[in-house]
């Protein structure tokens, strides 16, 4: 296969290679349609692996399914708690994947490598206690492809905000399934934590992307797998200031508020009946968790993510800047609502950081040019 001419002029008849410039030969491999394919190729791979492991950590290293909150039986029957029966996104690509699809009949004659996990997934997880070895194996499936979805969303929003790099792409790639594997193996994990995680990723992408139709169309989906998932209508509204008509910005903005109240409403009467409350109150648990838990050197931890995170701020690419707008209500629900260490509530904000901290750190590294977001 012949080299295309943008790796022929990296090299001079005159003086040989440029070994004093790989950066130039690097860049013009990369040009390469080829190259490029192959290593999204292997990009694709990679987060497929991630996501295997990031759920099989999900269901064997932490009490998922396992508590009243995340039943998936109960999720199925229609009998979970409020407000947690109002998260039925997941739940129904679970119904889907057994009753439609019959994935676990699927994974048992799938090959050998792949049948022998179910077993081992439903003993380490503990079948039986909250729910059977079908639902097990199904939401399995369903939580691949969803963490799936949001690695590769994370992808495509980095090689927005870096020029096409595929390398800082799969930096962000990395830095998004650590950050949530450290958060998980803590302990907790929920059901809908996956369609969290994605819904945050696709709401940025709309917004990097400039699709405010597709985004309002998320909306109430979105409402579907967490109500919480409103809270992006304010970055919305924000971002696409001198990008959209006032007239047509208000109206989405609208539009996503209204669709949250239907999808909202309908939960709170269709499962009236179920027990719980609408909101679970832990103001006091956290209270006495800050004032009383919280030492010198995890504060000082928490002080400098912080930092990184919004280093250079002005900087960051305006529809980051705009979705900041959230983390001020996101706070106030975690303090009233959030179970004391439950820290999972931040994944809601969690594509948010990463690419705010990618930026940071490739400003540490990488001259303006490279490091700065395509503003408008």
């Amino acid at each position: 296969m012949p080299f295309p001419p943008s790796i022929l002029a990296a090299w001079r008849e005159d003086s040989g290679p440029r070994l004093s410039d790989l950066r130039v030969l690097w860049n013009a491999v990369l040009a390469w349609r080829a190259v490029r394919a192959a290593m999204t190729a292997a990009m694709v791979v990679v987060c497929a692996f991630l996501a295997w492991k990031a759920t099989d950590n999900q269901l064997t290293q932490t009490l998922f399914g396992l508590d009243a909150h995340d039943s998936i039986r109960r999720f199925l029957a229609g009998t979970q708690s409020r407000p947690f029966a109002y998260r039925v996104f997941a739940p129904g690509l679970i119904r889907l994947a057994r009753d439609v699809l019959h994935v676990p009949a699927l994974a048992r004659a799938a090959p050998a490598f792949l049948a022998a996990k179910v077993p081992v997934i439903c003993a380490r997880y503990g079948t039986g206690r909250e729910s059977s070895c079908n639902e097990i194996v199904s939401y399995f499936f369903v939580g691949f492809w969803l963490y799936l979805g949001f690695l590769l969303t994370m992808y495509a929003m980095a090689l927005r905000l870096f020029r096409g790099s595929i390398i800082l792409g799969a930096a962000t790639v990395y830095l998004a399934f650590a950050l949530e594997n450290a958060i998980i193996l803590r302990g907790l994990s929920h059901t809908y934590d996956w369609g969290t995680l994605l819904f945050g990723a696709l709401f940025l992408w709309c917004l990097l992307a400039e699709r405010p139709l597709l985004f309002t169309l998320l909306m109430p989906v979105a409402c579907l797998n967490k109500e919480t998932a409103v809270l992006y209508a304010a970055p919305f509204l924000f971002a696409q200031l001198g990008r959209l008509p006032f007239r047509r910005n208000l109206a989405l903005f609208a539009t996503q508020l209204a669709s949250f109240l239907v999808v909202y409403g309908a939960e709170r009467l269709y499962f009236a009946a179920n027990p719980g409350t609408w909101m679970e109150i832990h103001l006091a648990g956290q209270i006495y968790l800050f004032s009383e838990h919280i030492t010198l050197p995890l504060l000082f931890g928490l002080l400098g993510a912080v930092v990184l995170a919004f280093y250079r701020f002005p900087d960051k690419h305006p529809a980051l800047r705009a979705s900041c707008i959230m983390i001020l209500p996101w706070a106030v629900l975690f303090l009233i609502g959030a179970v004391p260490r439950e820290i999972r509530d931040t994944f809601e904000l969690l594509p948010l950081l990463v690419l705010m901290t990618m930026q940071s750190l490739v400003a540490f590294v990488l001259p303006a040019p490279e490091a700065a977001p395509r503003a408008r």
